[in-house]
């Protein structure tokens, strides 16, 4: 996401929660990479864009995070939610529960106040249902991989009989 947004001219805010993930969002040419254990991203975010905001909030974490990310959207600005990390972990209902109710609740006036959009994606569904699309998206994506433009980084494949020491990484946030 962060290669495709570069080369399409974007300035770029990553973040993560660990200096070694640092080091990645660098790799993949993010202009300000933020530790948010170490720094207040929406702080960071509002400082280096002198109180403007950002045009687009890419969010895997949702919970707080996605309200955070979305009252730093500008004028005309969108939130699109990928991901709800926040859950992982959530292993009692009561932190299902509180999880779910850290989104906030939206109403259209609220957003349409401020012109900004909030919009999700699911991939499974959207193969489930548009199978033409994810198989433009794939396309696009490999076009994309052998002009170079995006480099796919290094991953760690799995077999079955360790899925649960690969979303024990998931959940410990050792994941890139």
């Amino acid at each position: 996401l962060t290669q495709l947004a570069k080369y399409k001219g974007a300035i770029v805010f990553g973040t993560t929660s660990s200096d070694k993930k640092i080091e990645q969002l660098i790799t993949n040419k993010v202009d300000y990479p933020i530790n948010y254990k170490k720094q207040n991203f929406e702080e960071e975010v509002n400082k280096i864009t002198q109180g403007e905001g950002v045009d687009v909030a890419f969010d895997a974490v949702g919970g707080s995070n996605f309200k955070r990310s979305l009252k730093l959207l500008n004028c005309g600005g969108s939130i699109i939610s990928f991901r709800a990390g926040s859950f992982v972990g959530a292993n009692s209902i009561f932190k299902k529960i509180q999880t779910f109710l850290s989104f906030g609740f939206y109403h259209p006036i609220m957003l349409m106040r401020k012109s900004i959009s909030i919009q999700s994606v699911d991939m499974y569904n959207i193969s489930k249902n548009r199978p033409d699309l994810l198989q433009r998206i794939m396309e696009d994506t490999e076009n994309y991989i052998e002009k170079g433009i995006l480099k796919p980084i290094e991953v760690t494949v799995f077999p079955i009989a360790e899925l649960s020491k690969a979303f024990g990484l998931l959940e410990q946030g050792k994941n890139i």
